[in-house]
């Protein structure tokens, strides 16, 4: 099966692919109710102010150990919270020791050819403990894609 790219079954190899990755296997225990890193982080220099940025967020497993409980993810560029979940948290269970996952794709425009920093960070919906990336287990993953514009 052919994939076509830029209307051709041609790669344009004088387009350049700028494409960042991190990859994160620490198990992290969240007990905050406050934005904390989680240790996904990349930087990307944009051959242009009129690119884009595509972000993608994977968390393969988060275990919420106690009931009435949850957590919220969100990506950062430099300082500045890209989107936020509203009422505080994206995941809540009121069930005991659940194991979830979650993901995220956003479309960023930074305006810069100066080095930007995204990272991910997570905030507990309460100070119950939240593991990330349970007994380290698996691999979250952050990747920052340049769209030319």
């Amino acid at each position: 099966m052919t994939t076509v790219i830029r209307a051709s079954d041609n790669w344009d190899s004088s387009i350049p692919s700028n494409v960042v990755s991190a990859t994160n296997d620490t198990q992290i225990i969240l007990s905050s109710t406050s934005w904390v890193d989680i240790g996904l982080s990349v930087s990307i220099t944009l051959a242009s102010t009129a690119s884009k940025v595509k972000l993608e967020y994977a968390i393969q497993n988060f275990r919420i150990i106690t009931t009435n409980t949850g957590l919220s993810f969100r990506l950062v560029r430099d300082s500045t919270p890209l989107f936020t979940a509203g009422g505080g948290y994206s995941s809540y269970t009121s069930t005991a020791n659940t194991h979830l996952s979650t993901s995220n794709i956003e479309i960023d425009s930074p305006a810069s050819t100066a080095a930007i920093t995204y990272k991910v960070q997570a905030q507990g919906y309460s100070t119950a403990a939240v593991w990330i990336n349970s007994s380290s287990l698996y691999r979250n993953t952050l990747i920052a894609t340049e769209i030319a514009g």
